[in-house]
């Protein structure tokens, strides 16, 4: 088993001192719509760079005047992928939408992917990355 700290940084037992995972994502179209419903995909890519095979989820959360439904009432979605194994790489897509009476601005996205123990409940590492979306 891999030993994590609570921080995600520095030597970990058995490790090279890396995140377990490199986390990247695309955004098409790169901009929404103000006055308007308009709505672009994240395609997200999560790889396994440790030694270990993680059970990893992947997270993707909004701010306020977007959302993942017509509806608006969720803010956050949990993508469970399972057991990665070493160098595994999995692609996953999130479609997001702005509400009608966004207003024009950058809106801040937080994409955060999770090493697991044992079941979704305990975390043992995660890392987190947060890019803006405009609506023009």
């Amino acid at each position: 088993m891999v030993g994590f700290n609570i921080f995600g940084k520095g030597k970990k037992e058995g490790g090279d001192g890396r995140m377990p995972y490199l986390l990247s994502f695309e955004l098409v179209p790169y901009k929404l719509y103000a006055g308007r419903k308009s709505s672009a995909t994240i395609f997200l890519k999560v790889k396994n760079v440790s030694k270990e095979e993680l059970m990893t989820s992947l997270s993707v959360d909004l701010p306020q005047k977007l959302n993942f439904e017509n509806v608006g009432l969720s803010r956050v979605k949990e993508i469970r992928l399972g057991n990665l194994k070493p160098g595994e790489v999995r692609e996953e897509k999130v479609n997001v939408m702005n509400s009608i009476d966004a207003e024009k601005g950058d809106y801040t996205l937080t994409i955060t992917a999770t090493a697991h123990f044992s079941d979704y409940d305990h975390v043992m590492n995660a890392i987190k990355k947060r890019f803006s979306i405009s609506v023009v």
